[in-house]
């Protein structure tokens, strides 16, 4: 068996798929890895750039599995076909405008077999768009509990790129993640598979390279659709939560009710009946979610108008530290 799958969605990347390529073929890990590439019907040359970067690694050619959708299945239905391709002993994700450390997937795996373990996390390094960057570790992190209670805040701990799971977790049958999701996506897998592990594994040495100069990134055109779909993940998550988790069925409420106040065509009748006071109240006070996100939907409560007015700022200065 494949020690490792790398699955890889390719869209709209022409720019930056020759850097995640190269930095995926450069891999200390020599043998027992296959990287999957699910052509998601796009519209540039970014496959051709694809083929251009194999060609100069010969010897990952029997190692490289390319699929071509028949038609646009967004990000979840790339990263679902890749799941059924991979034959690895672990899965990973990694998203084609991003790359990676020479060492990761060999750190990484050996960390996960000399541990047993079912996940294993590494670092992250946030790239900006005017080259500086920041590096966000789990730090001294220890238990699947810890990682998943600060899930709904950092993209550290949501991300599926950063952590390796087995492939008994990875590809179990009941991991709901509908294709038409492109929105949240990210924390209801990875929220669902971290929910089977048993025993995680930090290798904070090692880093996953995230860009944020993509202008054409999901996570910068938040829209209704967008928040429809993020609605939907979060639902879909509240409701699939153990019973010793239950308490973050509040956080996925508080995170929707965030979402709502950022999108424009979001009228205040629909925001205030999209759940009751009593309900808001409870998800003000909820401890999981962040303090900043707390204060803001405290504000709503008092001034729907001002809340979102805080929440716009909040996204604005969001946006422009990820430039700066």
């Amino acid at each position: 068996m494949t020690k490792v799958s790398v699955c890889v969605p390719v869209y709209g990347v022409e720019k930056y798929i020759a850097r995640c390529a190269g930095a995926l073929f450069e891999q200390t890990m020599k043998e027992d890895i296959e990287f999957i590439f699910v052509n998601d019907c796009t519209k540039d040359r970014s496959m051709e750039v694809l083929e251009e970067v194999l060609a100069e690694y010969p010897e990952r050619a029997g190692q490289v599995k390319i699929i071509h959708h028949p038609q646009n299945q967004g990000l979840t239905g790339a990263r679902n076909t890749a799941l059924k391709a991979a034959s690895g002993e672990y899965i990973i994700h990694c998203d084609s405008d991003d790359w990676v450390d020479r060492e990761l997937y060999r750190t990484m795996y050996e960390a996960a077999k000399k541990n047993g373990a079912d996940v294993v996390c590494c670092g992250i390094m946030v790239e900006k768009a005017n080259g500086k960057q920041k590096k966000i570790t789990g730090g001294n992190i220890r238990s699947i509990k810890e990682l998943f209670e600060k899930s709904f805040n950092t993209v550290f701990f949501n991300s599926v790129w950063n952590k390796m799971f087995s492939r008994e977790i990875a590809l179990a049958e009941d991991i709901i993640a509908p294709g038409h999701i492109t929105m949240g996506e990210d924390l209801l897998r990875t929220s669902q598979m971290l929910l089977k592990c048993r025993k995680m594994v930090m290798c904070n040495d090692v880093c996953y390279h995230y860009f944020c100069g993509n202008a054409g990134a999901a996570t910068f055109n938040f829209k209704r659709k967008a928040f429809d779909s993020s609605k939907e993940a979060l639902d879909i998550l509240a409701e699939r939560l153990p019973a010793e988790y239950s308490e973050y069925a509040e956080s996925c409420k508080g995170q929707n009710l965030f979402s709502a106040l950022r999108v424009a065509e979001m009228s205040r009748k629909e925001f205030m009946t999209m759940y009751d006071r009593e309900t808001r109240r409870k998800v003000v006070s909820n401890c999981h979610l962040s303090g900043i996100k707390r204060m803001i939907l405290g504000i709503s409560l008092l001034s729907y108008h001002l809340a979102r007015f805080c929440c716009r700022i909040l996204t604005f200065i969001a946006r422009v530290m990820q430039w700066k």
